[in-house]
């Protein structure tokens, strides 16, 4: 988290009335208060995290060990947000605006934040020199807003930004207005650099269902005793890779070097794989035994059923996580394992369409392109059926006559990018002039 020294916004209040300076601070505390929550949240998703636990086997010196993190939280993230892809923008035309390949790599990772921290921003704005829309995703470790909750738009906002000297650069975002402003390293207050009027609010807000993460705490729990599980393997297999041996009835000097008379290494003592010992003076017959050797097979079933928990609660197959089947699993089978998975994204896709649409909006109303249609997204399927299936049902549909054979919708649930579609529609007109022509040539020829 940036170290923020104070949330005063200093010279904000010379411009705007009291009531928006007050909400702005408070904003900047909150993202302040929440910053340590979401850095724990990021680090279960990057698997960079300290597992908690009691440690009560684990020496001090070893604790080091302990940064064993798990992957779990990525493929948790990773594997829904794969399942939320944008194809195609309806009811504005905003080709020669923004490159469609551009906007659908910035819904991948804006995708991903929200599922990661619960919720995240994408800014509208323009590039200074070209003026062309230029879309940065933010996240809520540096940007917090306030949401109108009847129409889910952002009514003010701020975003903060700290460069390598220290200087911190922070833009307001206001009805009507935004205001950016500057703070050295040394200094106590932000000051205005520039003041911009704005004809909509540039900031977009997005947010996961609950507004909270889908590494949950309690799978974050989940995570904690699976890996110090994982410890606790390692270490029984550093420490029992040698079998741990004890001899009775035998003198010191059995273990000096019978050359120098200097005692062997104990890593000579342990590899020996033959043992010549003789009786002790006292007569004793050596006795060699081996202590008994603890498996790791306990903690690595104890892996194996918190991930099927992990898998539970996420709405994933547990075989995302590692868990294998003795039997490969039929179409059928994985289509009703992933069935959770597939309503998660469905709602996901509903929950984000009207931030998404208010982004279409943003960035036509920023390029001077006008619309009478209603603006819209058009969504990839969430679930992962073969090509031939896919491809029988949408022939058994234009079958039936519940799709036209040569509509949008039946390269779109064909998963054809834009670009082949655009090359199928000129082929598909082409052809169609051609067939119109030739019934009209037939035509003539029968006249005649």
């Amino acid at each position: 988290m940036y170290p923020y020294r104070t949330n005063q916004m200093g010279e904000l209040r010379a411009i705007v009335d009291d009531q928006d300076a007050d909400l702005i601070e408070h904003l900047v505390a909150d993202m302040v208060a929440d910053s340590g929550r979401l850095h724990t949240v990021s680090a279960y998703y990057e698997g960079t995290y300290r597992p908690k636990g009691l440690n009560v086997s684990i020496p001090k010196k070893l604790m080091h060990l302990i940064n064993s993190g798990l992957g779990w939280g990525k493929i948790i993230v990773d594997t829904l947000a794969e399942r939320l892809v944008i194809y195609d923008v309806q009811g504005v035309d905003l080709e020669g605006v923004i490159p469609f390949e551009q906007l659908r790599n910035v819904a991948v990772r804006l995708h991903t934040e929200i599922l990661r921290y619960g919720r995240a921003y994408l800014l509208v704005s323009a590039h200074p020199e070209t003026g062309e829309p230029v879309l940065t995703v933010r996240t809520p470790l540096n940007t917090a807003a306030l949401v109108d909750q009847s129409t889910g738009r952002v009514t003010h906002g701020v975003s903060i930004e700290q460069d390598y000297k220290g200087t911190e650069y922070a833009s307001v975002y206001l009805p009507g207005k935004v205001v950016a402003l500057e703070r050295e390293k040394t200094g106590e207050h932000f000051h205005i650099v520039d003041t911009m009027d704005s004809a909509v609010m540039p900031l977009i807000a997005f947010s996961n269902v609950g507004d909270v993460s889908e590494i949950s705490p309690s799978i974050q729990s989940l995570m904690d005793m699976a890996s110090t599980s994982l410890v606790y393997a390692k270490l029984n297999e550093e420490f029992f890779s040698f079998p741990q041996r004890y001899v009775l009835g035998v003198d010191e000097d059995t273990f000096r070097d019978a050359n120098t008379g200097e005692p062997i290494s104990k890593w000579k003592a342990r590899i020996d794989s033959l043992f010549i010992l003789e009786r002790s003076e006292s007569g004793n017959n050596p006795e060699v035994g081996e202590f008994r050797t603890n498996l790791s097979d306990g903690y690595m079933r104890m892996v194996e059923y918190l991930s099927s928990q992990v898998a539970a609660e996420a709405g994933l197959p547990a075989t995302y996580f590692g868990i294998s089947t003795q039997q490969a699993l039929s179409a059928e089978a994985i289509e009703k394992m992933e069935n959770r998975l597939v309503r998660k994204a469905l709602t996901r896709r509903d929950l984000w369409s009207i931030p998404w649409a208010y982004t279409i909006e943003t960035i036509a109303k920023l390029a001077g392109v006008t619309s009478s249609e209603q603006i819209s997204v058009m969504w990839g399927s969430p679930r992962n059926p073969s090509l031939g299936a896919t491809a029988d049902a949408v022939v058994k549909l234009v079958g039936a006559g519940v799709l036209p054979a040569t509509s949008n919708a039946v390269l779109q649930l064909l998963n054809i990018d834009t670009e082949l579609q655009g090359e199928l529609r000129t082929e598909q007109q082409a052809a169609s002039a051609m067939s119109n022509l030739d019934r009209v040539l037939g035509a003539l020829n029968e006249g005649e």
